[in-house]
């Protein structure tokens, strides 16, 4: 993921600083919205999805987006965010499916 400056450092430090903690408590909640937002508009969407995700946090609404893209056979999502731990979080999630 591209990295850019970062806006607000005390935020950007928080979730630095709870980034793990954030991931252990909410991954199991967030995975399953992440999975059911992309099913609710999957059919509304076009053939080749483009989404951009803002405060991607431990990436699973940017994962599910990215299976559907593989499901489409097109398609791109951006995920980003102002902590370089909730990022590095997001690029763990997506490396298993071969996103960078």
């Amino acid at each position: 993921m591209p990295r850019h400056p970062i806006a607000d450092a005390a935020a950007s430090q928080f979730w630095d600083a709870h980034a793990l903690d954030y991931a252990h408590l909410f991954v199991p909640l967030m995975g399953r919205s992440g999975r059911s937002m992309v099913s609710i508009v999957q059919d509304c969407l076009p053939s080749a999805l483009r989404a951009l995700y803002i405060a991607c946090g431990p990436g699973n609404p940017p994962v599910a987006a990215e299976h559907l893209c593989t499901k489409l056979g097109a398609g791109s999502i951006l995920a980003t965010g102002i902590s370089p731990a909730m990022v590095a979080l997001t690029e763990h999630a997506l490396a298993p499916i071969g996103v960078t």
